[in-house]
């Protein structure tokens, strides 16, 4: 998978879905915007912000299907124990 073109963050003008955990980028909401050549595909990528910061975070993007329910899951949970533990 090689990322072609501009890789940018960008405010939805309109709904999109999420190419990792396949939910609603409601419009207003900034999101991750690129396009990658894959076997000779070109795919138009769109990702809310804590997709792609828990995705690159748990280094996920090169081991093939991402379970982002899951991720996602994991993600609150931790920062919700880091939080619990501050106060």
């Amino acid at each position: 998978m090689e990322i072609i073109g501009e890789d940018k963050f960008v405010i939805a003008r309109k709904s999109h879905t999420c190419t990792l955990c396949e939910k609603v980028i409601d419009k207003g909401v900034s999101y991750r915007s690129y396009t990658v050549i894959e076997d000779g595909d070109f795919h138009h990528c769109k990702e809310h912000e804590l997709c792609h910061h828990i995705a690159t975070e748990q280094e996920l993007y090169d081991n093939g299907y991402i379970d982002m329910d899951y991720h996602l899951e994991q993600y609150k949970l931790e920062s919700k124990e880091a939080t619990d533990d501050q106060g």
